[in-house]
């Protein structure tokens, strides 16, 4: 094999393992969980491109990103919206969509109740 060819396959190789998470499966879910109620229980846990899972990134977010999508189940508050005159309260949700990036750990957002693309 001549030396070119060898590093054109490095390059290939370390561009494919680039995709790959860096955060486990367990230490995303642990993430995951270290904010939820202590009644949560992990439905889900994937990873994939962002747009697998949600539509609703919003625009500072690349629908190519690598996360891991969490989906917790339990007993969720509700939040109220104040609006002038009349407040808003959801009631309690039984879902949660926790986004992580892959690479970082970081989360990215949280939906509740849990809203992913079929």
């Amino acid at each position: 094999m001549s030396r070119r060819l060898l590093i054109v396959a490095a390059l290939l190789v370390t561009t494919a393992c680039s995709t790959v998470a860096s955060v486990s499966r367990d230490r995303a879910i642990e993430l995951a969980l270290a904010g939820a109620p202590g009644n949560a229980l992990v439905a889900s846990a994937e990873s994939g491109p962002l747009a697998q899972f949600t539509d609703d990134a919003g625009p500072s977010l690349t629908r190519d990103r690598h996360v891991w999508a969490i989906v917790l189940s339990g007993r969720f508050p509700s939040e109220c919206v104040d609006t002038p005159g009349r407040p808003t309260c959801v009631t309690d949700a039984e879902s949660q969509l926790i986004v992580l990036d892959a690479s970082t750990g970081e989360v990215l957002y949280v939906i509740t109740p849990a809203d992913m693309n079929p």
